[in-house]
């Protein structure tokens, strides 16, 4: 994905329509276990090329969660969060911290408003990724 590329989920993979609070493609398991915390989720099977570029395919995206909250998500992800977490992406795999040939979570991208998690899953190929918005406080 060329690192200005914008983040385009189709209507048809929101995964909320059909009441379900998990994603159809991406890193579902870097989600928080309390689910119904999260406000909005994206998730995408991004390919890891030869070269170590990460491209994102439109047709490999899904979200979930209320249309605001998911707008919200898809803005910050396409005003600067894609950038930071491409980058440490590929500066990992660059630098073997992460591979395409051994599972393991990373956080990319953690601040007050946004987490993007990434696993390659050993897939030789894949990197699934997740991002949501900062879950809502319990109430008491």
């Amino acid at each position: 994905m060329d690192v200005g590329a914008r983040v385009n989920v189709g209507r048809r993979m929101i995964n909320e329509e059909l009441g379900e609070r998990s994603l159809r493609y991406g890193y579902d398991a870097g989600l928080p276990e309390e689910r119904r915390l999260v406000r909005a989720a994206w998730g995408a099977r991004a390919i890891i090329t030869d070269t170590s570029v990460i491209d994102i395919l439109g047709d490999r995206q899904s979200t979930f969660g209320p249309a605001r909250d998911v707008a919200e998500l898809l803005a910050r992800l396409n005003h600067g969060v894609n950038t930071r977490w491409i980058d440490l992406a590929t500066t990992l795999l660059a630098t073997g911290e992460m591979s395409r040939n051994e599972a393991g979570e990373f956080v990319l991208v953690a601040d007050r408003d946004v987490t993007v998690k990434a696993n390659t899953k050993a897939s030789d190929g894949y990197l699934y990724v997740c991002a949501y918005l900062a879950p809502h406080a319990e109430t008491s």
